[in-house]
């Protein structure tokens, strides 16, 4: 779209702006596992669409909750086995080209910038909170929400030919547990080597 978009716009006049499909949201654990699991079969379905030495699936995640429990598919993007936050490269969800300029990139997801969100992200649910009394049935569900959910967010890479939403499609909830647990959405079995689940700083 053009820089000069009256609602959209940014960065002055003569320019052009991009941006890459891009979903942030809160998930249970067991929304989180049905997440994983369409996401791996999208990129199957796109596998074959993708020139060679392009990563199979356009899509990136990235998923931690309160606790620092993590899922990442990022390791699929470079040639590590341990997460360190300075082995991957950041990922431009939004950019914007002028004559005469270098690219403008004021939106970028990387790992080590989500997992300093993901806690200012959860303070929030705390704010929330603190404005319902004690034992009201209001704050108790959003301190279930902050105490079990995911911060996950989705970047589609695949800027032309993409469609994000497709692996919401017959996306039917997944029912709670009685009493949630802290748990982890998958058991390490029922994941890829590449996606197993860590503790704090180690995402996968």
């Amino acid at each position: 779209m053009p820089s000069d978009d009256p609602q959209y716009g940014w960065g002055g006049k003569g320019g052009v702006l991009y941006q890459k499909s891009y979903i942030e949201m809160f998930v249970s654990p067991e929304m989180l596992a049905k997440l994983i699991e369409k996401i791996k079969l999208y990129g199957e379905e796109k596998g074959d669409q993708i020139e060679d030495g392009y990563p199979s699936n356009p899509l990136m995640y990235q998923a931690a909750d309160v606790h620092g429990n993590t899922y990442s598919n990022y390791i699929e993007y470079g040639t590590h086995t341990n997460f360190d936050t300075t082995n991957f490269g950041s990922t431009a969800v939004t950019w914007g080209v002028w004559p005469d300029r270098e690219v403008i990139q004021p939106t970028i997801v990387d790992p080590e910038t989500f997992l300093v969100w993901k806690e200012e992200a959860f303070d929030l649910w705390n704010v929330w909170i603190s404005i319902y009394p004690e034992s009201s049935p209001s704050r108790e569900l959003l301190q279930e929400i902050h105490d079990t959910y995911f911060l996950v967010n989705i970047v589609d890479n695949d800027y032309v030919d993409g469609d994000i939403f497709r692996i919401f499609k017959d996306f039917q909830p997944v029912p709670r547990s009685p009493s949630p647990t802290i748990a982890m959405p998958l058991s390490p079995s029922s994941l890829s080597p590449k996606t197993t689940p860590n503790k704090k700083s180690t995402v996968q």
